[in-house]
C-alpha cells in the first residue's frame, strides 16, 4: 500500500530566511525554494542582479509564496479536496454548468427569434394591431415572402384562427384574427 505524499505548503518565514542568505552573498535561494530555478540561478550568478532584484524580492515574496501554495493545492490528492483528479472534476463541473447556461441562452435566443413559428408571430402581431393584419404587415412580422406568408395565413384559416375579409373603407384584403 503506497501512501501519497502531499506537497507541503511553502512557508513565508522560510522564504524570508532564504532571502536573508542573500545578505551573505547567497542570493536567489528563496527563488529555488519557491520553484523558480531559472531566476534563482540568475540571482545566484549575478548576486541578485546587482542587489536590485534581491531588494525587490523583499516585497514580492508574499505573493510568490501565495502563488506557489495555490499551485501546490492543485497537486494534492483528491481525497484532500485538491489535486489533479479533483481539479479535473472541478473543470468538468464548470464545463457542464457552462454547457447548461449555453443551452438555456440558445433556447432563449431561439424563442426571441422564432417564438413558436410564423403563425404564432402573426397572432402576437394581430393582438397588438386590433386583431387585423394586411398581407404586408404579416410579411413584416414573419420575415417570409408573400407566398409563404399566405400559406401560413391559410393554415390559420383551416385552424379557425384567421378569417379573411375586406377593409370596409378601402376594400383592401385584411386578415382578422380570433384573439
Amino acid at each position: 500500500m503506497s501512501a501519497t505524499l502531499a506537497p507541503k505548503p511553502k512557508s513565508l518565514v522560510i522564504a524570508y530566511l532564504l532571502w536573508a542568505c542573500g545578505l551573505k552573498g547567497f542570493c536567489g535561494l528563496h527563488r529555488f525554494y519557491l520553484g523558480k530555478p531559472v531566476t534563482g540561478t540568475i540571482w545566484f550568478l549575478t548576486i541578485g542582479v546587482g542587489g536590485i532584484g534581491q531588494f525587490i524580492d523583499l516585497f514580492l515574496i508574499p505573493g510568490m509564496v501565495n502563488r506557489k501554495n495555490e499551485d501546490l493545492q492543485l497537486l494534492l490528492p483528491p481525497d484532500q479536496g485538491f489535486g489533479p483528479l479533483h481539479f479535473g472534476h472541478q473543470m468538468l463541473e464548470k464545463i457542464d454548468r457552462l454547457d447548461v447556461r449555453l443551452q438555456q441562452n440558445l433556447q432563449t435566443f431561439q424563442a426571441k427569434v422564432h417564438p413558436a413559428g410564423p403563425l404564432h408571430q402573426l397572432i402576437e402581431g394581430a393582438e397588438k394591431n386590433n386583431r387585423v393584419l394586411s398581407l404586408a404587415q404579416a410579411m413584416i412580422l414573419t420575415g417570409l415572402g408573400p407566398e409563404e406568408t399566405e400559406a401560413v395565413l391559410r393554415d390559420g384559416m383551416r385552424k379557425g384562427i384567421v378569417d379573411v375579409g375586406n377593409d370596409p373603407e378601402t376594400g383592401a384584403v385584411r386578415y382578422y384574427f380570433d384573439v
